[in-house]
């Protein structure tokens, strides 16, 4: 399930489906594990039962699997690039700020 601010923009989800290779399904309230956590609490003290329908689903996001094997390919091509680089990296991060 899609929660959270990515939920916000149908570009990002679409993006995360497509990298994962996995369907996203979309609820009506999208703010995290807070709202996750209450309906944990709630079944916890019985204020709701457990097959109590909590938060409607409301749209899903499918995944294209014709674009999985491109971000793949990309992944590991960040890979190779972090590790050639990472010495550099973690140096300009030490470096003093003027």
């Amino acid at each position: 399930a899609a929660v959270g601010g990515g939920t916000q923009g149908q570009s990002w989800m679409q993006i995360v489906s497509d990298v994962c290779g996995l369907d996203q399904e979309v609820h009506r309230e999208s703010v995290g594990a807070s709202y996750g956590d209450a309906r944990m609490a709630g079944v916890a003290v019985g204020a709701v039962a457990p097959d109590q329908s909590w938060n409607e689903v409301v749209g899903t996001v499918t995944a294209n699997p014709e674009l999985k094997p491109r971000y793949d390919q990309l992944y590991s091509l960040y890979r190779q690039l972090y590790q050639a680089t990472a010495d550099i990296v973690h140096q300009l991060a030490q470096s003093p700020q003027s």
